[in-house]
């Protein structure tokens, strides 16, 4: 995300490369809106959300519940609990992390598919069983963090490396700076509650399509149930930036991307300003692949 003493687009610190997408020198904002009738991804499933490019989060503008104290006064009612700000490693915390993902060592860069190329439009095929635990899987997973890291985002699909399988990486802030690491095998979103979780309008942008943005509602908090690499059931939880990062890479595995949720005249603009970025943005992720591992071509 943003450069500067804060978490990066892409989930990292400052010590970051400048991301895709980033608003400099002004403040888009947030809002709350109503939520629209649901649009169904799947049988009983609201429609969510697919990333990620760097799209700098908003701290400052989150909302906090306020209750009333006997007195009167208002009060914060997270004042009582201060944030723990270890990072979570599949959403477990951690007193030391580096600052990029091991895997990433291990891994290579692969090509990013982009918008048009049918494995990113269509349902991704289930992780079979037989898979887990297996070298090809974490060599697979390997290869997207690296990817990700390379292309400066937040988040990675595995349509988004051409390949049909439903999982995604993530290295993702939330909105207090808590940052989250890991992956998610066969993701499922649990459904969103209208009532006690509001939609908020943030810029959204996407690897795969790669250069704009456009604003896009979005659920306040998000939990996503999969498993990991080794077959064990995962629960990941997240609020602000890093519900949207959840909401957006689960949407990938159903073949949606974030234009998809787009009005007809928004999604024709981010494909214009699209073809006419991709080629600059193509440009600094081959130099960042032969910064990061010697290799050429990242696009």
């Amino acid at each position: 995300m943003p450069v500067g003493a804060q978490w990066g687009g892409a989930l990292f610190v400052a010590r970051r490369p400048k991301a895709e997408g980033v608003h400099e020198g002004r403040h888009p904002g947030r809002r709350a809106v109503p939520s629209p009738p649901p649009v169904l991804t799947e049988p009983g499933w609201p429609a969510t959300l697919c990333y990620f490019a760097k799209v700098a989060p908003h701290r400052a503008q989150v909302r906090v519940p306020v209750v009333k104290s006997e007195s009167g006064m208002s009060e914060q009612s997270t004042s009582a609990k201060p944030t723990d700000m270890r990072v979570r490693v599949q959403g477990e915390p951690r007193d030391s992390y580096p600052e990029r993902a091991p895997e990433a060592e291990r891994g290579r860069v692969r090509r990013i598919t982009v918008v048009g190329e049918d494995v990113l439009h269509r349902r991704n095929a289930e992780v079979a069983s037989e898979l887990f635990g297996t070298d090809e899987l974490s060599r697979l997973i390997d290869d997207m963090f690296c990817t990700m890291y390379v292309a400066e985002g937040v988040g990675l699909a595995g349509n988004q490396v051409g390949v049909d399988l439903r999982l995604f990486v993530y290295d993702c802030p939330d909105d207090d700076g808590v940052r989250h690491v890991g992956h998610v095998i066969t993701p499922v979103l649990d459904e969103r509650d209208p009532e006690t979780t509001p939609l908020v309008v943030e810029n959204e942008g996407c690897l795969s399509v790669p250069g704009p943005h456009a604003e896009l509602p979005r659920a306040e908090h998000a939990t996503v149930r999969g498993f990991d690499k080794d077959g064990a059931p995962l629960v990941i939880s997240g609020t602000g930036y890093f519900a949207r990062c959840l909401q957006h890479e689960t949407d990938h595995t159903y073949g949606r991307l974030y234009i998809d949720r787009l009005a007809a005249r928004p999604r024709k603009r981010v494909l214009k300003q699209m073809n006419e970025m991709r080629e600059e943005v193509f440009a600094r992720r081959a130099a960042n692949a032969a910064a990061l591992t010697g290799e050429a071509g990242a696009e």
